[in-house]
């Protein structure tokens, strides 16, 4: 986020200067995507009918970005994006409480009541309402957290190259513009808190780019010096605070009775007192609570680590050495090592978010949580965080082995729910998978290597290859992409349930997910299959009028699996199709947080990975690292309702090509779901589901081929 007001006072300053893009021709353009992301949502947000996309990442916003993409590439600039990583305790130094869960249930509430309005409202008067799922916090893309591994994935299709940073993504910029690895930056205004940043690109379009100069702002703040333009910097309120503004400045009034803004009030101030920190010191309305924000904060500036070219995280160069109270303004600090693997997209700051805070906390679903399913599912999922967690604190300090994790639920944002992170023995023990021999595998590129790829190494290996994979020789370490992909794949199903830790066979759970085929979502859409929570019954609402009856809910809920991308969706939203999208998107990532955990425990004990380019290209080649959206689950709706294809063309997608999009929406969801049915057919030959289970897949697939 910005310094808070500082855009405003540039505004009314005339300091955004314009600047071509074509003058950054050649040039690495390092990009914060928490700001990058803020913009361009500001920007979709002036479409109305495409505000809200029912999926982690709107589809306007996904426009936006393919765009700038393209616009950039014309200009032969190259973007690198760097992703926030850990929250820092100067913003909260309650980082247990981070996710604002006091909320939580205002804003499930809020979330029904948008529906509700929603749902009521005429074609005519429906984009009207539209403005209340923002209120209700329905889709607003304002960090990368809820958006990362979709916004990733992305960027990976498009070869754009990112990265994690230690914490603040605007301080990694500014080191990668200290030591000339990238040429300009855009970003928030804090990166002009850097000494050596002059000059930061705030907005951009087809031509031109929005600049601001530290010389100029500096000039109209009063001439200040950039050691207490840092320090007006957080008596204003910016990310380092947690954009907390030192009280007597949040509402100003000028020598002329006229509102003004904090930056400005801040600077002004510098003619009563030496510095900032004197006025914030010497106020004591608070108690000294700002003040003690406001130190731990600048220390967070001071010593706020980033990832050096050698591979270790520490402070800025010339900064010194950072004191050994840090976790007071930073937190807890975690090994070099994994904080490398996080920037290199090996494993996502929201899980190790949970390692550092000690909790986890679920919030409500896109539909308001209007169904009980979501709950249902929520309940089960500490049973996968505390494999995860004790598969990462195995190779962390004793401190994190014996450390409390809590997992708290919107539904009662008081009460924390104990996390077990001890196993015995530990869980890595067991995972016995490290073999070096991967038969036709091991030629292939890392790329190659999915869950059915390693699904047909086992099913055709030989007893004796098994045999040989069942005592690992100590001796081998894993060095290659493929074979650390294949082996934490192997390890991660055999955690599952789906091969035999005794024999390294296919469980029978094992050979209906071989039956599955190729597809991304078979592990997760069959972890719900297994815990009875995918079946032909309606979602059982909260409220008598929550869902309108669906033709099939069975398919509607496969169709909250399959993740379309294609064109800019226009159409209405079904409550039901976001119901199931949040809890495809909740079991996907619960998937991939458990293949991290696998991943790094094994990165740990089993391989000798360096750090080169190789680690970057392992990040992109990890599986389910895009959620799925709800754009599929509202098309299919609409055609279970009985909407003819063209019909829901028109009316969902502008343009010649919405029939074809809608035609591979539809073909993308048949391939999916004539997948699943054949691995359901499997689990009924072996006794895995019953009788009713399986003839409410027969009635569904029925429906599937008479209505779709």
């Amino acid at each position: 986020m910005p310094i808070k007001s500082l855009d405003a006072f540039a505004t009314e300053r005339r300091l955004f200067k314009p600047q071509a893009l074509s003058g950054l021709n050649g040039s690495i353009l390092g990009i914060d995507a928490d700001h990058y992301l803020s913009v361009i949502s500001a920007l979709a947000a002036t479409y109305p009918p495409v505000v809200t996309g029912g999926s982690s990442l709107p589809p306007k916003v996904r426009d936006v970005l393919v765009r700038d993409l393209a616009t950039l590439k014309s200009h032969k600039i190259t973007p690198y994006f760097v992703f926030r990583g850990l929250p820092a305790a100067s913003a909260n130094p309650h980082l247990f409480k981070q996710y604002d869960l006091q909320h939580a249930e205002m804003r499930s509430q809020r979330r029904q009541a948008a529906w509700n309005q929603y749902e009521a409202a005429s074609t005519e008067a429906e984009h009207a309402t539209l403005a209340a799922f923002h209120d209700s916090g329905l889709n607003p893309v304002t960090t990368s957290a809820a958006v990362f591994r979709t916004i990733t994935g992305l960027l990976a299709e498009n070869n754009v190259e990112y990265s994690v940073a230690p914490y603040y993504a605007w301080a990694q910029l500014a080191y990668l513009l200290s030591t000339e690895r990238i040429d300009a930056v855009l970003g928030p205004s804090e990166l002009l808190l850097a000494p050596h940043v002059d000059k930061i690109l705030v907005t951009m379009d087809d031509k031109n780019a929005s600049v601001l100069h530290k010389k100029a702002l500096l000039q109209e703040l009063g001439g200040l010096t950039n050691e207490l333009f840092v320090e007006v910097a957080l008596a204003a309120g910016c990310d380092l605070t947690g954009n907390y503004t030192f009280p007597p400045f949040e509402h100003p009034i000028n020598v002329m009775g006229q509102p003004t803004t904090p930056i400005r009030t801040a600077a002004d101030s510098l003619a009563q007192y030496p510095s900032i920190y004197t006025a914030v010191a010497t106020y004591g309305a608070d108690q000294g609570i700002f003040a003690a924000r406001f130190r731990r904060a600048f220390a967070a500036f001071k010593f706020c680590p980033v990832l050096h070219a050698d591979g270790h995280v520490g402070p800025l160069p010339n900064t010194g050495d950072v004191p050994n109270d840090s976790h007071d303004f930073l937190g807890q600090r975690l090994p070099d090592e994994l904080i490398y693997y996080q920037n290199a997209g090996l494993i996502g700051p929201d899980l190790l978010t949970m390692i550092v805070s000690g909790f986890a906390a679920e919030e409500a679903g896109l539909d308001g949580d209007a169904d009980i399913e979501y709950r249902t599912l929520v309940k089960k999922l500490p049973d996968t965080y505390s494999k995860c967690l004790n598969l990462i604190t195995q190779s962390l300090h004793r401190y994190y082995h014996y450390k409390k994790y809590n997992i708290v639920y919107f539904w009662q944002p008081e009460t924390e729910n104990p996390l077990n992170s001890q196993f015995q023995p530990a869980l890595y023990v067991g995972l016995n998978w490290k073999t070096d021999k991967l038969e036709g595998l091991a030629t292939k590129p890392v790329s190659a290597v999915n869950v059915s790829s390693v699904l047909d190494l086992i099913s055709s290996s030989s007893a004796d290859w098994k045999k040989a994979s069942l005592t690992p020789s100590h001796t081998v370490l894993l060095s290659t992409n493929t074979q650390i992909l294949a082996n934490t794949i192997l390890r991660l199903l055999q955690l599952e349930g789906y091969i035999d830790p005794k024999t390294h066979s296919l469980t029978k759970w094992g050979e209906v997910l071989q039956a599955f085929g190729n597809e991304p979502m078979a592990l997760p859409i069959l972890s719900l299959l297994r815990n009875k929570l995918l079946d032909n019954k309606p979602l059982t609402p909260q409220s008598v009028n929550a869902f309108a009856p669906s033709p099939s809910p069975l398919l509607l809920k496969v169709a909250g699996f399959v993740n379309s991308t294609s064109g800019t969706y226009r159409g209405r939203f079904s409550r039901q199709a976001l119901a199931m999208s949040s809890i495809a998107a909740t079991q996907t990532r619960a998937t991939r947080w458990l293949l991290e955990s696998t991943l790094f425990s094994l990165l740990s004990f089993a391989a000798d990975k360096g750090r080169d380019a190789s680690v970057y290209e392992l990040g992109r080649a990890l599986p389910f690292n895009t959620l799925p959206s709800s754009i599929t689950g509202n098309v299919i709706d609409q055609l279970l309702r009985g909407a003819a294809l063209g019909d829901v063309a028109k009316v969902c997608y502008h343009g010649e090509s919405a029939t074809k999009i809608v035609t591979e929406q539809l073909d993308q969801f048949k391939t999916a779901w004539k997948s699943l049915f054949a691995a359901v057919e499997k689990a009924h030959k072996l006794d895995l589901v019953s009788a009713d289970v399986h003839k409410q897949f027969v009635d569904a697939n029925d429906v599937c081929k008479n209505k779709l």
